[in-house]
């Protein structure tokens, strides 16, 4: 047997490593090579068993000698090599092998011509097959774990041999996950500029079939991603990776958050989708909340899936209780649906990974089998269980019970505000589904509203004409039609100010409105959020009170104001993803600047004024990692060009635990995971700090003094001073001007004229001044003209106060000139 036999292939046959690994290579303590990949000479020309390692590669990073200890002590780091023949690198990390070093590797390519040039195809790099045989081998090993355990009790003789191979067998699953880790981020590099190019395309116009071309492209694009997230999370599970994050969270407002995730497929299918409280839940409280969304979400999404007529409903229950350790609450969700269902055989293989209940669910609805077995994995971390009960034809439901912990602001109080007190007050609810107009009805009398659920209009006029009282009406968007009109009109004549609000499904809410005309009733969106019902209630009900709203809290949606006047950096090497991000950008109303490296980034913020940085992790010549930490290094040195607050955000396809606490210790303010959401951007770049408060007049009026003063200094004082009068006379008919642009909707001249009076503010050091000006500019250009507008509002505003102290101060400086004043 060869030294090179004693290379581990990772639990794989020598086939199946082999075409996994294809550039792959192993040395010895000479540094000679012991073995070689296939696919490797097609990169690395001159490469044969026996030649020395230092003749055919250098090392770019990290900085080490090509030697045995110096390269093995580097077998958690990420390699970069140099082919010292081509321009290849080769990108991946060096692991001890006994007394041989293996590298498992693939060449760092940009472009299809660098294939062609190496004579290589996408085959050489396996990678549909390795995942699929790394997936499989993760299959096998768990279940030879469980063959392990049962020989153990049988053989104790072998126990100690059998200890050995469940180690191999667990680092090996280790490997997998790390790979699966790796390769999901090759694939969200990519997948980023696919969803994001293909969401700026949507928002373009487009014909008919254009848009239904590029809604499929991201559709799949979205279920692709969808996979991938499956396969890490699962990776995660599966090394012991995952950990729980608790934070304090709103419980009422998950399950609405995630019952938006489902509306616009149940309203396709006619489904409705109901959630009820049974009791009263906490305020607060101190749990996972991505985790425990992402459990909620997928049941929701299944329930949904499987279900093609009927109804899906979230329950919950909270229930407070003590141990050693002090208050908990236990919280009891459960999703039920009308759809298909399932027997017990298929019942028995549904938490099981890459497994669907029926072999016939993947083909007819898609999907890897895993969502289960995640949503079962997460509910065990978090100290719960999760349960089914179904019956073919008959729906299914799908409960867990998991522990969080009190939030201390809020501990066991339930509610921050009781009921207000409406008095005698009632209500119908007509819907023709039985279980929404009950779950309604039910809500209504909760909140002290005493309510009665009708299924057709006829029997709520019944009720209407027996003189019962009605002061709210809940009307499903089924009965928005002539008779539904005219029993509503019929209601507001006999009382005028009873509240009507219509409960419309998601996508239909114009076609309610033009059936109601000019003046329609108010309306919520099914699924019908508790929050907004309420706050209609109190705007009708309590309009001297209005933050008796806030009796159930709601996240707070994605700001619709107008956009700060961000100075942005993006730092990313990859050409795709940097026009992506411009253009998202500048969609946004941001203009920013780009760089391809780490070193660039540095210098950039050197030279220029910065807002924010979104810096990518993994470039060439010097990471966003070790760029961030010079960064902020300059920046404690006062030596950046903007002086103050700096913000840096990772802009990565990392998405392993840890990453993001990487990311925080080298010095950013945050992380946001490719593919990149623009949301998700937009709500990072709101949360930056407004900048501070403009100066007080007087100090402005001061800044600008000391300004003309050195003016006078470089020229003839006579012309500063000439040119600061022509100043004063000519700005405010220039603010006048750019003021007409914006209001006729002229972009060209507004940006013209914005740009212009940003220039001569600038003369004269009117900071606040100047900042509105670029604010105005950057407005115009992007196209939003009102935002333009409002900045060109407040110049005119402040120069109205600054202007006469302005004025004063020029002839104070023609006195000084006249008569100088002696030392």
């Amino acid at each position: 047997m060869s030294e090179a036999d004693n290379i581990p292939t990772l639990g794989l046959s020598p086939e199946q490593f082999a075409t996994a690994f294809p550039f792959h290579f192993a040395v010895d303590r000479e540094m000679r090579l012991t073995q070689l990949g296939r696919s490797l000479t097609n990169v690395m020309p001159g490469a044969k068993l026996g030649a020395n390692l230092a003749d055919l590669v250098s090392i770019a990073r990290p900085p080490v000698k090509i030697e045995f200890e110096a390269l093995a002590a580097t077998t958690k780091t990420l390699l970069l090599l140099q082919v010292q023949s081509t321009e290849i690198l080769l990108r991946g990390q060096m692991m001890r092998a006994g007394e041989n070093l293996l590298f498992l590797g693939s060449p760092w390519l940009t472009e299809s011509k660098d294939l062609k040039r190496h004579k290589l195809t996408f085959d050489h790099f396996a990678l549909h097959d390795s995942v699929v045989d790394m997936l499989q081998v993760i299959q096998a090993q768990t279940m030879a774990l469980e063959d392990t355990k049962q020989l153990a009790q049988a053989l104790s003789r072998q126990k100690e041999h059998l200890r050995k191979a469940k180690e191999q067998a667990e680092e090996a699953n280790r490997a997998k996950s790390h790979f699966l880790a790796v390769m999901s981020h090759e694939i969200r590099t990519p997948m980023n500029g696919v969803l994001g190019f293909t969401n700026l395309l949507l928002d373009t116009t487009l014909n008919t079939d254009q848009r239904t071309y590029g809604e499929t492209i991201y559709a799949s694009a979205e279920s692709l991603l969808e996979l991938l997230n499956d396969i890490l999370d699962f990776s995660k599970i599966e090394s012991g990776r995952m950990e729980i994050e608790p934070t304090s969270f709103d419980i009422a407002a998950t399950i609405e958050e995630c019952l938006d995730l489902v509306a616009a497929p149940a309203a396709k299918k006619g489904i409705e989708v109901l959630w009820k409280k049974n009791g009263q839940l906490p305020q607060s409280v101190v749990g996972d909340i991505t985790r425990i969304r992402q459990v909620i979400a997928n049941l929701l999404s299944n329930a949904v899936k499987f279900t093609d007529k009927g109804e899906v409903m979230i329950e919950v229950l909270a229930q407070h209780a003590t141990d050693d350790a002090g208050g908990f609450w236990e919280l009891s969700f459960a999703v039920s649906d009308t759809g298909i269902g399932m027997n017990n055989q298929q019942i028995g293989k549904l938490f099981q990974p890459f497994t669907q209940a029926d072999a016939t669910i993947s083909r007819r609805f898609g999907g890897t089998g895993l969502g289960l077995a995640i949503c079962s994995k997460i509910v065990e971390l978090m100290r719960g269980t999760i349960q089914v009960e179904s019956e073919p034809g008959k729906g299914s439901r799908f409960s867990f019970t998991i522990r969080v912990e009190e939030d201390p602001q809020h501990g066991t109080r339930r509610f921050r505000r009781t009921v207000p007190d409406w008095g005698d007050r009632r209500g119908i609810v007509i819907d023709d589904n039985a279980s929404a107009g009950t779950a309604l009805a039910n809500l209504l009398r909760h909140w002290c509203v005493e309510s009665l659920h009708f299924n057709s209009l006829d029997k709520a006029h019944d009720h209407l004409e027996s003189d019962a009282r009605v002061d709210v009406l809940l009307l499903d968007s089924t009965f928005a039609t002539p008779d539904g009109v005219l029993f509503v009109n019929a209601l507001k004549k006999r009382f005028p100010n009873a509240l009507v609000v219509l409960t419309t499904a998601i996508g239909h809410e114009s076609c309610v409105r033009e059936i109601f005309g000019g003046d329609p009733p108010r309306s919520v969106s099914k699924p019908v959020h508790h929050s907004q019902l309420f706050n209609c209630l109190v705007e009708c009900f309590s309009p001297e009170a209005p933050d008796q709203a806030s009796f159930i809290t709601r996240a707070p949606a994605l700001a619709g104001t107008a956009r700060k006047p961000l100075r942005i950096l993006v730092a990313e090497d990859n050409p795709t993803n940097q026009k992506l991000a411009l253009l998202t950008l500048r969609k946004m109303g941001y203009r920013a600047d780009v760089v391809a490296n780490g070193l660039e980034s540095v210098a950039a913020v050197l030279e220029r004024e910065y807002d924010v940085v979104l810096m990518d992790i993994q470039m060439p010549e010097m990471d966003g990692l070790t760029a961030t930490i010079e960064i902020r290094k300059l920046q404690q040195n006062g030596r950046l060009a903007s002086g103050g607050a700096l913000k840096i955000f990772a802009m990565t396809a990392n998405a392993m635990t840890g990453d993001r606490e990487r990311c925080l210790e080298a010095g950013m303010d945050d992380y946001i995971s490719k593919p990149v959401r623009a949301r998700a951007l937009q709500q990072l770049l709101d949360g930056i700090s407004a900048p501070p408060p403009a100066p007080a007049p007087d100090s402005t009026v001061a800044t600008a003094e000391n300004a003309i003063r050195e003016l006078c200094a470089e020229l003839e004082p006579d012309g500063v001073i000439e040119m600061a009068d022509s100043f004063l006379d000519d700005a405010q008919d220039r603010i006048s001007e750019a003021l007409r642009y914006a209001e006729i909707g002229d972009q060209e001249n507004l940006h013209r004229e914005a740009h212009s009076l940003k220039g001569a503010l600038s003369i004269f050091r009117l900071t606040p001044l100047v900042d509105l000006a670029r604010a105005a500019e950057d407005h115009a250009e992007s196209g939003r003209i009102e935002e333009a507008g409002q900045m060109l509002h407040q110049i005119s505003s402040a120069f109205e106060k600054l202007k006469p102290q302005l004025m004063a101060c020029l002839d104070r400086l023609r006195e000084n000139l006249v008569n100088p004043a002696s030392d």
